[in-house]
């Protein structure tokens, strides 16, 4: 008997708070507060897993993440790596969403390997350009180590089963 009283209870609830939820979204919304576009821009850039840099109409960096500062790209405001401008560059030029692999040095030592980055590049109002990108380093490494396994235990199993079928003809 308790259990049917508690179950009718929570049936009544539940229905309760979906007529209200549906009530609620049957009403027009409202806004009542401006947001400021830019600032709006802002949380969202440092909401995305990747690195940043919004560049103005002028080549100044109005943001950018930490990473671009530490990967060398951004300097007292500015895009200092070529690869970078000449991207900036083409997205302003053509209007359109470009993408590419790009490998940069971080360092001058012999053997320091190359950075690989993914970058996307997309204009944005007011002659701004957004540049996304992230490191794959360390998955492309990943990547050519599972290749290479694959290719040497391919190898390695050649040679014996070549071996046997030899020896059963």
């Amino acid at each position: 008997m308790l259990a049917a009283v508690c179950g009718g209870i929570a049936v009544g609830i539940i229905a309760s708070l979906a007529f209200a939820y549906s009530q609620r979204s049957l009403r027009p919304l409202r806004v009542t507060a401006t947001v400021e576009p830019v600032e709006d821009a802002v949380k969202v850039l440092e909401a995305i897993p990747q690195f940043f840099v919004l560049v103005s109409a002028l080549d100044v960096v109005e943001r950018a993440s930490t990473q671009a500062y530490s990967f060398g790209l951004v300097r007292d405001d500015r895009l200092v790596r070529p690869e970078f401008i000449q991207l900036v560059a083409r997205v302003r030029d053509t209007g359109e969403v470009l993408s590419r692999p790009l490998s940069i040095k971080r360092s001058t030592l012999k053997n320091q390997s190359d950075t690989r980055l993914m970058v996307y590049a997309a204009p944005l109002s007011g002659g701004r350009v957004l540049v996304l990108f992230e490191d794959n380093t360390e998955k492309l490494k990943l990547e050519e180590t599972r290749r290479d396994f694959v290719a040497n235990v391919s190898h390695e199993l050649k040679t014996p089963v070549g071996a046997i079928s030899l020896l059963v003809e």
